[in-house]
């Protein structure tokens, strides 16, 4: 995921954060996941077609993309943090 992507989906955290741990999801509106599968399939090979009136299907793209979101994101800042000179 590029930086621009995960900036995007920072506004849906919550809800892959909710969809992952607590095993439910939390509908992010019509617009948002539009959105969520959009840059899903500019990531991910593969991606079926989007249901967005199946609950189990808006489950398995927030779990989905959130597992991405999240590995990209560490991976990023990981990336980002200034490494310390040893002494």
């Amino acid at each position: 995921m590029t930086a621009e992507q995960i900036r995007e989906l920072s506004q849906y955290e919550s809800h892959f954060k909710t969809a992952i741990e607590s095993r439910y999801a939390k509908y992010p509106g019509a617009n948002g996941v539009k959105v969520i599968h959009s840059i899903y399939t500019q990531v991910a090979k593969n991606v079926p077609p989007l249901n967005a009136s199946c609950s189990s299907c808006i489950f398995r793209l927030l779990t989905e993309v959130g597992a991405i979101y999240f590995k990209d994101k560490e991976e990023m800042q990981k990336a980002d943090k200034p490494k310390r000179k040893r002494k």
